[in-house]
Formats: structure tokens, C-alpha cells, sequence
């Protein structure tokens, strides 16, 4: 997901009037607005993105825009591996035929079947493990079960986007 846009809309001079803002994406498809009145004439906007890009945002007081408006602005991922973590027993030792398992804790869903989050535990000897299941718990949290077949050593592998996890 792209960062959120967030800004306020101050209206203090602005005269009688009510707030309108309305965001697209760089296809044009709309975006989620919320807005609040924290006072009197000042306003939070908070505009979500759905990727990473470029966004038009039109802001309007009594029905005009006001000026600049409509606006281009651009968002980043704020997705890292550095924001990401994994933890578990199966990291450190696990036994021959038995079933290993770890936790990869991530800012959201949906990371693996995107091919952006990848995981691969392998045997010094044998390659690349078949019986490797990965879990997508729908928030932000992954479980990894392996079972090793042989007796050596393992890596594992935690991945995104070709970062190393820490």
C-alpha cells in the first residue's frame, strides 16, 4: 500500500462554506477521503492509496477549488523488510521428521500471494525443501511450517522484494 495523504485545510478567512475532497489515482479511479473538523476552521484530511504513485486531490470550499487545486501528489510503500520480523523456534534447531514452524510478522496481508514476501529453507545436503507451508493469517502475521528430512544443517530464507528479513 502507498502512505496515506494526510493534510489540513485551514478556513478561518475562507468565509461561509463547507469542505470537499475528492482523490484519484493516476487511472482515475477513486479514493477513500475522510475528513474531521478538529475546530472551527481547521480540518484533517486523510486520503487512502492503494499503491505506490501518482494522485490528483481536488479541494473545494463552497463548491470552489480552492487555490492550486486540483493537486499532484505522489506516494511511496512504506513497506520495508526492515519493518518486518520473524520469530519462532523452527529459526534455531528443529528434528529430523518432525515439524518445524516460525512467524513472520508483517504491516499486512496479502504479501506472499503478491510474490513480494518469499520464504525458503533449505538442506546443505538435499536443496531446496518441498514440504514447506506458508500461512497468510489475513493480519499481517505468516506461519512457516518445514519439516527437515535429514539431519545437517538448514538455512532459511525470509525475503521481500529481494531484502533480507532481520
Amino acid at each position: 500500500a502507498g502512505d496515506p495523504l494526510d493534510f489540513t485545510v485551514a478556513t478561518a478567512d475562507a468565509g461561509n462554506g463547507r469542505l470537499k475532497v475528492v482523490a484519484t489515482d493516476g487511472g482515475g479511479a477513486p479514493c477513500r477521503v475522510f475528513t474531521a473538523n478538529d475546530s472551527d476552521d481547521v480540518y484533517s484530511v486523510r486520503v487512502d492509496t492503494r499503491d505506490p504513485g501518482k494522485y490528483a486531490v481536488r479541494v473545494q470550499w463552497a463548491g470552489e477549488d480552492v487555490p492550486g487545486s486540483p493537486f499532484a501528489v505522489a506516494t511511496s510503500s512504506r513497506i520495508t523488510a526492515q519493518s518486518m520480523h520473524v520469530e519462532g523456534p523452527g529459526l534455531k534447531s528443529g528434528r529430523t521428521g518432525e515439524e518445524a514452524s516460525f512467524t513472520i510478522h508483517a504491516p499486512k496481508p496479502g504479501l506472499m500471494d503478491a510474490g513480494e514476501l518469499t520464504v525458503q529453507v533449505a538442506s546443505s545436503t538435499s536443496g531446496e525443501l518441498k514440504d514447506l507451508k506458508t500461512l497468510d493469517g489475513g493480519d499481517g502475521l505468516y506461519s512457516v511450517t518445514y519439516r527437515p528430512l535429514v539431519a545437517d544443517e538448514h538455512t532459511i530464507s525470509v525475503r521481500y522484494k529481494d531484502q533480507n528479513l532481520p
